[in-house]
């Protein structure tokens, strides 16, 4: 357990903020159902923090990182360890400053991997079993900053294909569901004249996809499945970012973006989706990046005002969250330099102290996997 106040070395703390936050979303979850229930399945509070995988705590003790060494994006597996030695499994090519990005399957034995073999504009998707290496290479192209959601019982996975904007920036959204074995691609929902579209996540069932798109009226959540789309909330007026389904698929953590250039500012928001609520995080400061840790009702969210920040003796940086380890003893995060925003360290981060992943500029965690050895 994290404990505010905490100064003695490197440690996270969680302010008291957060605590309020999670006092107030607890009102409201225990009237919640998942969204996966639309059909009227309840949902109680037994449900609530169940890790995403449906393995046992514990079989993924590993991690998968994408590092960059020249041209190209290697792919390791590692124990969360700092004194754990890299398993090379594949690599990718690396164009510019485009470097390979993805997502680990909840059931850590795939990798969905973007990279980009220098059309532009477009990306490649690649599947990699992780204890045999095999690639599996899918038809078609995608957009490079497509989000990546798997279904919960690892079979496929959801991306947005490539697309050419118009002089306004629109364009036509294609969401496609590729099975993860045989790499078969097929569209799942279409959205006409949208300036961003992302797959956030599958529901408990694995049936329906939740996606948001972002038009000239906002933000909005989608739930696609069985050939329909349904709107499920209207999340913002505006832009926003770093969405992240809850474990129980009830919630969804994300930040809203407000104004622009000096006035620019990121808060905090977390979607009920049964009732449609819409709950701010408490906190001054931009909030940046959210993610949901096992056995606990409320999201935290990281950046220069988040719930979750490096203890004293670690001035002048902050963290962005990625991912929790299964038990929740450890967190996956980037760190950043207040004053140099651009310098990042990608860290795991637990009570006893802190080590690095990878400091290489482009390097990424696709989040944790089986262990290999």
């Amino acid at each position: 357990m994290f404990v505010p106040g905490v100064h003695q070395g490197l440690h996270v703390r969680v302010p008291r903020r957060a605590i309020t936050f999670a006092i107030a979303l607890l009102a409201i979850v225990t009237v919640v159902v998942a969204w996966a229930a639309l059909d009227a399945r309840p949902t109680s509070r037994e449900h609530l923090g169940v890790p995403a995988s449906p393995l046992p705590v514990g079989t993924l003790g590993s991690v998968a990182l994408l590092v960059p060494e020249g041209p190209v994006d290697h792919l390791f597996v590692q124990r969360a360890a700092s004194d754990a030695t890299r398993s090379f499994i594949t690599d990718f090519p690396s164009t510019f400053t485009l470097h390979a990005h993805g997502a680990a399957s909840p059931m850590g034995d795939r990798v969905a991997v973007l990279w980009v073999d220098g059309q532009p504009g477009s990306a490649r998707l690649t599947i990699v079993d992780l204890r045999s290496g095999d690639r599996v290479e899918t038809p078609g192209t995608y957009s490079y900053l497509s989000t990546l959601s798997w279904s919960r019982d690892g079979l496929r996975v959801a991306a947005l294909a490539a697309a050419r904007p118009d002089a306004s920036g629109r364009f036509r959204a294609t969401v496609v569901e590729i099975d993860a074995a045989s790499g078969v691609a097929r569209p799942v929902a279409e959205f006409d004249s949208v300036l961003a579209a992302a797959p956030v996540g599958y529901s408990a069932d694995s049936t329906r996809l939740l996606v948001v798109t972002i038009d000239q009226s906002g933000s909005a959540v989608w739930s696609a499945g069985d050939g329909k789309l349904q709107n499920v909330a209207q999340l913002s007026a505006g832009r926003t970012q770093d969405w992240r389904l809850s474990p129980d698929a009830a919630r969804l953590a994300f930040t809203q973006v407000y104004g622009a250039g000096a006035t620019r500012a990121v808060s905090g928001r977390v979607l009920t989706i049964l009732t449609r609520n819409i709950v701010g995080a408490s906190g001054v400061g931009d909030q940046l990046g959210a993610t949901w840790r096992a056995g606990f009702e409320a999201p935290v969210f990281g950046g220069p005002g988040g719930d979750v920040q490096l203890a004293a003796g670690a001035d002048g940086e902050y963290l962005v969250p990625t991912a929790w380890s299964p038990d929740g003893s450890g967190l996956v995060a980037n760190v950043y330099d207040r004053d140099q925003s651009s310098s990042r360290s990608l860290q795991y981060i637990t009570a006893q102290g802190r080590f690095e992943f990878a400091s290489e500029i482009g390097a990424s965690f696709l989040g944790f996997v089986v262990n290999l050895d």
